[in-house]
């Protein structure tokens, strides 16, 4: 006989720290009883209005003033402030009579007092002196009142003070107020809903109020003894934590339901769900159990499964192997492996009650999983027995103290460009002061202008340091000629990047300029500065390029470059370092750049050069060319960190399907924990080359994941760069939005190197997201992060940053005709977009379905998993995308930027999901400023001009996405027609968009007035981030009060009043432009730019900016 499975029955278990947390409710949650009657309070709050702040209800439409006049509107009755009235309507005396015309009228005044908040000490005082019955009837007069005053809505902070008396009366009060209230309820409506919540246990009063459909139902009756039903109805998904624990104690299990819907919900719209999974978990039903392994991709939820299987793993079992077979999962079929083998005897109690064909599946997986033997012999061997567990280290290099032999130093210029370089010498277009021929800016002394006229070297204490912003290097040009290579060359501090004077230095003066070509790269070298040293051979590079090898990714291409081009040049320089006796970085970037240069097919060079050292150098380098380099570690290993949880990470699967051992999760643990991005443990390369990019991507997030949940500590944050060593892109996708929120959370800093990450990782996907970050980050400092990292990577490539996200947008791994097959084994759909880069899929017989169908029993496992992973994906990206791509497209016309044709073809109109938005878009060529023809893309992705014809674009055609005032009011009235009569709607407005032209004179001015003053709402002027404008002098929880928009040379700042809190547009909901002014860029500006220097496009974008902000008068 089958033993039956112990589910977790025994429903709720409530905790006791919860009753205080209840609404008041009679038998449950009773708030202590008040104190006696508070004369005193109560009259000082009133008086002192009179006294202190008379001036506040003359203000026009102060809150108190205008509630007041309209809960007297509404009552019939001339009520006006109190303090302008005699004292004596207030004092102890006038309370004591049970008047019930002064009483309304004092509830209604101290209910319209917002700043002071006396309305529950009137309620108080008056059911204290005058007894329930006397208060209730007044507090009801009110209430009907304010409901007629606020279309239904009512402050129940006052009334609440009955409700908590009667939660905790006595008996005999209890059933005398009952009474009371009964003869209340009959009298309308309003009357009714007011009793049902001040009564919440009476069920009854509950469903009489339900079936009146009052506006303020929903609310009130939340707290009250309504079914779990109605309550759904009623509370939003949203709600508050108070109903919803009043349902679960009222309920016990029935509440579960509601609930999970609740969580559902939460999960689905990424909101907090804490308090709803701590009130689920308090249910110990059977769907508990379900519920949290259906979610068990969840961290959180994953913690409450895990929790849960420690009381009741057979049944966790049972429904994890079910599940499994259902909708697998990469999380859960390690999990639930690892819990069978913690658990034998419940694995054996699972299986015993599964059906005989899950048994049967489950027992075959298992035994695959649990072979000894695997293709992936060397990493199986290596996390089996790794060398610091067996106390293996690597033989000790010799140790050689020798002098580097010097090289020949040359600059390598392809034909002709060096004559070109010095045909075109750098100029500084502004005139500049001058102090004995050297520029001011230079902040030179006296003693160092002597230095560099005598022909001596600069020293630090030559210039002036304090105060002064990097100076441009152009300046070298202005000083006299024969200084100029020495200024180069021994400037003490960093210059601002100017590529053209640096060629031209370089070309003008050779080799003699290469010290200071040396300083600049190294200061740039993260920065796209080694492009300057691509032709230039020097040992003085050597170990600036053997640092950037080992340590940056982003550069590193270039290095590798260098590297190989200059081998015989770097190993001179690297032998010698590679074996000094002093350990640090400089021997250890030796050793790195020696051995991969080995393996870059350099041996033999290596031990070439080695020889010219002598015998002691060639068996020094054969001894570290022949090192294991799974031998390569640090002294002493780190110990793990107190959060790892190694059995509760998704463990990485082998290429064969099986699962690591968990004590070989655990020795992967290790190896990143002595690893880094630029310099990770050789094991990791056989880790990846034997396990399943995804499950590693799993592995890593979940790593990160229980690094985040306990604190983030800095000195563990390998867990956190493990993302970069094994994520793949849906680690990117679930981790761009938690960059978005840290800088709010007080954790700038992860955020900052959450940046160096994505750029780490580096796949399209990543930068994608990295870019998304630099435009919409909320806080300035992170958008600057994200955007110089995205700046410096286009520079790496050489092309601008628009270039750069021309050639990032995610293919989605679709080909040009955007369709791709998923493939569910003996069924298939194919991909497509539609015009707004929606995903839909269409089945075999090509007929659209509304969503991707689930899986089917009889649909390939495996297959169905990672096509419904790829959707999932898809549509993730796709909704990115979608956001980046129209913004940018909208930005390129506002911009007037141009494409060539070549680049049209292959980079818009050749991308397989960006094209569904450049189809949607009016094109034109030009030839200088002059637009020759406008085109568009037909509906066969052919091209067709301005009059529906053929057209065809040459690959040197210069193309644009013209501004409506670039087409001309003929040309444009044609396009119109065309998109009209063809249904086609645009992803922003261009044909239809809104134009504005300055006037003259305010052409002629640096001061844009014509907004001045204007309030404009708070929300609208942030959301002008989507349009280039940024925020300049705030950071995470800042305040914000001034952005600027660069255009071109010039920029425009511009005011708001009184400002708000950075990401906060409620703070200060309204705001008035003062001032609008335009100033130029650089320290080469003139001190009084005007407008007439914005072409009429940019000119028109300004303006349209600022029109089209909504005006504040309707927000209060």
């Amino acid at each position: 006989m089958t033993m039956t499975i112990p589910w977790p029955d025994e429903g709720l278990l409530w905790d006791e720290a919860w009753t205080d947390k209840l609404p008041a409710f009679r038998g449950l949650c009773a708030p202590p009883p008040p104190g006696p009657p508070r004369y005193p309070e109560l009259v000082s709050l009133l008086v002192s209005l009179r006294d202190a702040h008379p001036a506040i209800y003359e203000m026009m439409e102060h809150p108190s003033a205008e509630m007041l006049h309209r809960l007297g509107e509404a009552a019939g009755q001339p009520w006006t402030p109190w303090w302008r009235i005699e004292e004596e309507r207030i004092t102890p005396e006038a309370l004591q009579q049970a008047d019930p015309a002064a009483w309304l009228e004092l509830l209604a005044q101290a209910r319209s007092l917002s700043f002071s908040h006396p309305y529950p000490w009137a309620v108080d005082a008056c059911l204290q002196l005058h007894g329930f019955a006397f208060a209730l009837d007044r507090v009801l007069a009110l209430w009907v009142v304010e409901a007629a005053a606020r279309d239904g809505c009512v402050q129940t902070s006052g009334p609440d003070v009955l409700r908590n008396w009667l939660a905790g009366a006595a008996d005999a009060e209890h059933e005398a107020a009952l009474a009371a209230a009964e003869s209340q309820r009959q009298r309308d409506p309003v009357r009714r809903l007011a009793c049902a919540w001040l009564f919440p246990h009476r069920a009854d009063w509950a469903r009489d109020a339900l079936a009146d459909r009052q506006p303020a139902a929903a609310e009130l009756l939340a707290t009250c003894a309504v079914s779990p039903v109605d309550f759904e109805a009623l509370q939003p998904p949203g709600g508050f934590f108070g109903p919803q624990l009043l349902q679960l104690r009222l309920h016990g299990r029935v509440a579960f339901d509601p609930l999970a819907r609740r969580l559902e919900h939460e999960l689905a719209k990424g909101r907090a769900f804490d308090k709803t999974l701590e009130m689920l978990c308090a249910l110990r039903v059977p769907a508990l159990v379900h519920l949290l392994v259906r979610h068990i991709e969840h961290p959180k939820l994953k913690g409450a499964l895990d929790a849960l299987a420690v009381t009741h793993p057979a049944a966790a079992l049972h429904a994890a192997i079910e599940r499994q077979f259902q909708a697998p999962t990469r999380t859960l079929e390690p999990w639930l492996l690892a819990l069978g083998d913690r658990e034998p005897a419940a694995l054996a109690l699972a299986l015993a009650n599964l059906d005989d064909g899950s048994r049967a599946r489950f027992e075959v997986r298992q035994a695959q999983l649990q072979r000894s033997d695997s293709p992936q012999a060397a990493a199986r061997a290596l996390l089996a027995n790794p060398p610091w567990e067996r106390g293996v280290k690597a033989p000790k290099l010799p140790v050689l103290e020798l002098a580097s032999i010097a090289t020949e130093e040359r600059i390598h210029w392809p034909e002709g460009q060096q004559e070109r370089v010095l045909a075109h010498p750098p100029r500084f277009w502004s005139e500049q002061p001058m102090a004995d021929n050297f520029p001011v800016a230079l902040g030179l002394r006296q003693e160092g202008r002597s230095q560099l006229l005598a022909g001596e070297p600069l020293r630090p204490a030559d210039v002036e340091q304090a105060g002064r912003s990097t100076p441009s290097l152009r300046l070298v040009m202005l000083a006299p000629e024969t200084t100029r290579v020495q200024l180069w060359n021994s400037w003490p501090g960093p210059w601002e990047g100017d590529g053209q004077t640096v060629i031209w230095l370089r070309a003008h003066y050779g080799i003699a300029a290469l010290p200071g070509l040396a300083a600049y790269v190294q200061q740039k070298a993260t920065t796209g500065g080694l492009y300057h040293a691509d032709d230039v051979e020097s040992p003085r590079l050597v170990p600036l390029m053997m640092q950037v090898l080992r340590h940056q990714k982003k550069e590193r291409p270039r290095a590798m470059g260098w590297l190989r081009r200059f081998a015989r040049t770097a190993l001179f320089q690297a032998l010698p370092l590679a074996f000094q006796r002093a350990a640090g970085k400089p021997r250890e970037d030796a050793r790195h750049a020696v051995r991969w240069l080995a393996r870059e097919g350099q041996r033999a060079l290596v031990l070439e050069v080695a020889a010219a050292y002598g015998d002691a150098m060639v068996e020094a380098a054969t001894a570290l060319l022949d090192e294991d380099p799974l031998l390569v570690l640090p002294a002493r290993m780190p110990p793990l960190p107190d959060f790892l949880r190694v059995h509760a990470l998704p463990w990485p699967a082998l290429r064969g399907g099986e699962p690591l051992p968990l004590g070989a999760v655990g020795v992967v643990v290790q190896m990143l924990a002595i690893s880094s991005v630029e310099a990770r443990y050789a094991g990791l390369d056989l880790v990846k080359q034997a396990c399943t990019p995804a499950s590693l991507a799993d592995f890593a997030w979940g790593l990160f994941e229980q690094w985040l949940t306990w604190g983030g500590n800095a000195g563990d944050n390998w867990a956190f760069w493990g993302l970069a060593l094994l994520g793949d892109d849906e680690c990117v996708r679930k981790l761009a939005p938690l960059v978005l929120k840290w800088p709010s959370e007080g954790s700038s800093a992860r955020a900052a190197q959450a940046i160096e990450l994505l750029a780490a990782i580096g796949s399209d996907v990543a930068l994608t997201h990295l870019d998304a970050i630099a435009s919409k980050a909320k806080t300035p400092a992170l958008r600057g992060t994200a955007s110089t990292k995205i700046q410096a990577i286009a520079e790496a490539r050489e092309l601008t940053r628009e270039q750069l996200a021309d050639r990032l947008v995610p293919r989605l791994g679709l080909d040009v005709a955007g369709a791709d097959v998923l493939d569910f084994g003996p069924r298939r759909f194919t991909l497509h977009f539609d015009e707004t880069l929606k995903p839909f899929v269409k089945d075999g017989a090509g007929k659209r379905l509304k969503d991707l169908p689930k899986p089917a029993a009889n649909d390939d496992a495996e297959l169905t998993d990672a096509s419904t992973r790829r959707y999932k994906a898809v549509k993730k990206d796709s909704k990115l995308i979608a956001d980046q791509q129209v913004k940018r497209l909208e930005r390129a016309m506002a911009t007037r930027r141009r494409w060539t044709g070549e680049e049209f073809r292959t980079l818009l109109i050749g991308h397989p999901v960006l094209r569904h938005l450049v189809a949607r878009l009016a094109w034109a060529v030009f030839e200088g400023e002059e637009l020759q023809c406008g085109f568009r893309v037909a509906e066969d992705w052919s091209l067709a001009d301005d009059r529906d014809a053929t057209f065809t674009l040459t690959d040197d055609a210069t193309v644009a996405l013209p501004h409506p005032l670039e087409f001309g009011p003929e040309r444009l009235r044609r396009l119109q027609d065309l998109f009209s009569d063809y249904e086609v709607l645009q992803p922003f407005k261009q044909l239809t968009r809104e134009t504005y032209l300055l006037t003259e004179a305010e052409r002629e001015t640096a001061e844009l007035t014509r907004f001045r003053d204007r309030v404009v709402v708070c929300a609208s002027v942030l959301n002008l981030a989507n349009k280039g404008w940024q925020a300049t002098g705030a950071d995470g929880g800042g305040w914000i009060s001034e952005l600027t928009k660069p255009f071109g040379e010039v920029r425009i700042d511009f005011r708001m009043e009184p400002g708000t809190i950075v990401g906060n547009p409620l703070h200060e909901p309204k705001q008035r432009i003062p001032e609008i002014r335009m100033h130029r860029n650089g320290a080469t500006a003139d001190s009084s730019p005007t407008f007439a220097s914005l072409d009429m496009v940019s000119a028109s974008e300004l303006l349209r900016d600022f029109e089209l902000l909504p005006l504040a008068a309707d927000v209060p």
